[in-house]
């Protein structure tokens, strides 16, 4: 780096002309600006307003309800698996070095699961999500050993 006489050392902006009106206040400085905000919000028609909080009104107690009742969570849970070996079945299909006489046995759980699961389908109330999710793995599973026992995977 090349050095000029005329750099400032020190960090400093070098010394020019100010700014216009940079000598002179502006206006109300930042200090009388809040007193004045603070003293017109706490005066209401010349009247000072006090706020007194009791714990008791002040916050009331939660009641927590679980968002999954016991049952949901255990149909929750094993949709999950039935996804979990739909999922299995898709990566093995999807994997060249794996053969049909490989996936036969998946395609076997599956279909099995897709079993157990119409049972389960049928238990869960109309208009649930759960029940839609179902709905479409099953159908899906559905399809897949349809597509696979015929012959379309050779």
């Amino acid at each position: 780096m090349k050095i000029l006489d005329g750099m400032p050392i020190s960090g400093q902006p070098p010394a020019g002309p100010k700014a216009p009106g940079a000598d002179k206040p502006g206006g109300p400085t930042f200090g009388e600006v809040l007193k004045e905000t603070v003293d017109a919000s706490a005066k209401t028609d010349g009247q000072t307003r006090t706020a007194s909080v009791t714990p008791s009104t002040a916050v009331k107690p939660a009641t927590l309800q679980p968002a999954v009742s016991a049952a949901d969570g255990r149909s929750i849970d094993r949709i999950e698996r039935f996804l979990d070996v739909m999922d299995d079945y898709r990566c093995k299909l999807g994997d060249p070095q794996c053969s049909l006489k490989q996936i036969q046995p998946l395609m076997e759980r599956v279909t099995e699961e897709k079993e157990k699961m119409q049972l389960l389908l049928k238990a869960l109330p109309d208009g649930q999500p759960l029940k839609d999710v179902l709905n479409r793995a099953l159908v899906t599973a559905s399809t897949e050993a349809w597509k696979f026992n015929r012959g379309d995977y050779i």
